[in-house]
């Protein structure tokens, strides 16, 4: 029965980073073919543009995959103080990680990750820098 609910979840995060994929590169063709029609008008060139509708196609999809602890969190019909629980920490903690007003410490990434039988990797994004919070 548990390994059961364990498929499924993971089933269901598979299907979620699938749709964010997705979206994400929607609005990249969406983009391009805009940027190919504003060439084709001589308004501007291509090429300029390709670059900012990758990297905004990337953006996209980064935002939604950062949803990752909550997406865990809920896959597991855990609440919030579930998690805070066995991490041995505040509800409002796990929240403010969640919402991404603090980024956690070192300790309890780790903490989360063993928690979720996961890596730190898998579970938050290394390489975001666009809100650089006080550890939680």
């Amino acid at each position: 029965m548990l390994l059961r609910a364990f498929r499924r979840a993971d089933e269901y995060l598979r299907r979620i980073q699938l749709e964010s994929m997705a979206i994400a590169f929607a609005a990249v063709l969406v983009g391009l073919q805009v940027a190919t029609l504003l060439d084709a008008a001589g308004i501007i060139q291509l090429h300029q543009l390709a670059q900012l509708i990758l990297l905004g196609g990337v953006a996209i999809w980064m935002t939604i995959a950062d949803l990752r602890l909550r997406e865990l969190r809920a896959a597991r019909r855990w609440s919030q103080a579930d998690l805070a629980d066995r991490c041995q920490v505040s509800r409002q903690a796990i929240n403010a990680i969640e919402t991404e007003r603090h980024d956690p410490s070192l300790p309890l990434a780790f903490t989360i990750a063993d928690v979720f039988g996961l890596t730190i990797e898998e579970i938050f994004r290394p390489d975001r820098t666009e809100s650089m919070g006080n550890p939680a």
